[in-house]
C-alpha cells in the first residue's frame, strides 16, 4: 500500500491533536463563549459533513472541526460546571456531617453534605475554625445539624467545592 505521507501511517494522531487544540480553545474562551455555542457548532459542522460526502477532503475538514468543537465543548461545559457565581461571597448554609470531624491544629475538617439551598445535596470538605473558649466544636459527631456561614474558593483539585466554614450554631440531628 502507497501512502501519501507520514501522517497516514497514524490515523489518530490528527484526531487527536484536533481535540487538544479544541480543549486549549475551550479552556482559554471558556468566559468568552458558553456551552451551548461549542454545541451549536458541533451539530452544525456534522450536519454540514453529512452533506458533503462527494467531497471527501471538506468532509474531513468538517469531521476534524467536529472534533476540535466536542474538545471545546466538553472543556467549557466542565469550566462552567466548576465557575462560581459573584453572589457567591458569602452564604448561610444547612448541612450534615457525614464524617468524624478530625482537629488539625486551629481548624477542625470534616465532610459535610447540604440539605439546602442551591448547592443542595453535594459533598463539601469543611474546614471549620476551633473555638477556643466554648468547645463547641467537640459536641459535633456524624449525623449531627449545623448551620454555617461560608466562603466558597475554587477548586484547585476539580473536584469537590471548598467551603471555610464558620461554626453558627448546631442543630439536632435531622
Amino acid at each position: 500500500m502507497i501512502t501519501n505521507g507520514k501522517i497516514q501511517l497514524y490515523p489518530m494522531l490528527r484526531i487527536a491533536l484536533f481535540l487538544v487544540i479544541g480543549i486549549f480553545l475551550g479552556h482559554e474562551m471558556a468566559d468568552a463563549v458558553v456551552p451551548s455555542l461549542w454545541l451549536a457548532g458541533l451539530v452544525s459542522s456534522v450536519g454540514i459533513a453529512f452533506f458533503l460526502f462527494r467531497y471527501p477532503i471538506l468532509q474531513t475538514a468538517c469531521l476534524l472541526l467536529s472534533v476540535s468543537l466536542l474538545g471545546a465543548f466538553l472543556v467549557s461545559r466542565q469550566d462552567a460546571r466548576l465557575s462560581l457565581s459573584p453572589d457567591d461571597d458569602e452564604l448561610v448554609h444547612r448541612a450534615v456531617l457525614v464524617s468524624q470531624p478530625v482537629e488539625r491544629g486551629k481548624i477542625v475538617r470534616c465532610d459535610l453534605r447540604l440539605v439546602e439551598g442551591r448547592h443542595a445535596g453535594r459533598l463539601v470538605k469543611a474546614s471549620i475554625l476551633r473555638d477556643t473558649a466554648d468547645h463547641r466544636y467537640r459536641q459535633l459527631n456524624v449525623g449531627d445539624g449545623i448551620i454555617v456561614r461560608s466562603v466558597l474558593e475554587r477548586p484547585r483539585q476539580f473536584r469537590q467545592l471548598k467551603f471555610q466554614l464558620s461554626l453558627v450554631s448546631a442543630l439536632p440531628r435531622f
